[in-house]
């Protein structure tokens, strides 16, 4: 279990939007899009190997599934969570889940030897005992061992 305290971070400045089905980003009245690059060290194992070549994956929405659980909604964008796997691969096992939390709820069968992180992106949520909250204090750091979180969002 994730119960251990971490502090959470500043996720900085973000950009809200929409991205039409071609062409750059396009700001729309009422609309918000997410853009998260995430970028990770390579395997010790691959650490004299050849630099692999840069690439991208995208998901279309229709494609990605979405695990409903008590209190949660989660849409698994890559690896397998609660039984379905997401669209997109990735080079190393990754798991990306994009979630909302309606009161409390468990986010269970997490790889216990894998580090994460939780980065809230709107309002604010409770998660192994520390208050997250959009923007400045919108990130935390999640350290291996454990497999769940208990997580509790905030009333609106």
């Amino acid at each position: 279990v994730h119960d251990e305290p971490f502090d959470p971070l500043s996720s900085g400045e973000t950009f809200g939007g929409r991205f039409d089905q071609q062409g750059p980003p396009v700001p729309a009245d009422g609309d918000a899009s997410w853009l998260a690059q995430l970028w990770y060290d390579a395997l010790p194992e691959d650490e004299n190997a050849p630099p692999r070549p840069v690439s991208s994956a995208v998901g279309r929405p229709e494609d990605v599934p979405v695990v409903r659980d008590e209190g949660l909604a989660v849409r698994v964008l890559v690896g397998n969570y609660g039984g379905v796997t997401g669209p997109v691969t990735a080079a190393l096992p990754l798991v990306i889940l994009h979630g909302r939390v309606d009161g409390a709820a468990t986010l269970a069968s997490l790889p216990p030897g894998h580090n994460g992180f939780i980065w809230v992106l709107d309002g604010a949520l409770t998660a192994g005992g520390a208050t997250l909250t959009y923007g400045e204090r919108g990130l935390g750091l999640l350290p291996p061992g454990g497999d769940r979180l208990r997580l509790e969002g905030a009333a609106e």
